[in-house]
């Protein structure tokens, strides 16, 4: 008989970037390099979505310059000295495991370590993890994180295109 342990649920972290497509790659390099929480047979299944609307709006791209691809506020239309380009900063990371052969205590390490480490490259605000053994150990994970974030030499400012790579980011 093998042991099961189950975790489900999500977490909304707030990623930094000038585009929404630098946005998308900072949060996917973040994820790419965390530490792989798994079983005996397959790891934890890690989604990711940006809310929905935006909740900033910019007029220029990631070099800093105007960019055609902006939308006009009255009208919808694209228009490069008119118009301006939405953002949503903030994105939910839903977390789906169903660890096979580990252990609860075991199993909950791993999956706070991995929260930890995720707070220390984006601002994690928000969390709500189910986590249980299938029998009678169970616990929900809702701290928010917050103070976990290092924001004052995050390995996540490093990833911004800059035109001096030497330049202090800030």
């Amino acid at each position: 008989m093998s042991w099961w342990t189950y975790a489900t649920g999500w977490i909304r972290v707030l990623v930094p970037g000038r585009t929404q497509a630098e946005k998308d790659y900072i949060i996917k390099t973040v994820l790419n390099h965390l530490p792989i929480v798994k079983g005996s047979e397959e790891e934890m299944y890690i989604h990711t979505f940006a809310a929905s609307g935006h909740d900033e709006c910019d007029c220029q791209d990631e070099y800093g310059m105007r960019t055609n691809n902006l939308k006009h506020w009255n009208y919808g239309f694209k228009d490069r000295r008119h118009g301006v380009m939405e953002l949503q900063n903030h994105y939910y990371i839903f977390v789906e495991g169903n660890f096979r052969d580990t252990y609860y205590k075991e199993q909950y390490r791993q999956l706070i370590k991995w929260i930890t480490r995720l707070s220390k490259r984006l601002c994690v605000e928000e969390v709500d993890i189910s986590f249980s053994d299938g029998f009678n150990s169970s616990c929900r994970i809702t701290n928010d994180f917050w103070d976990c974030h290092d924001s004052d030499d995050n390995w996540c400012d490093h990833l911004f295109w800059h035109d001096n790579p030497y330049e202090k980011r800030g």
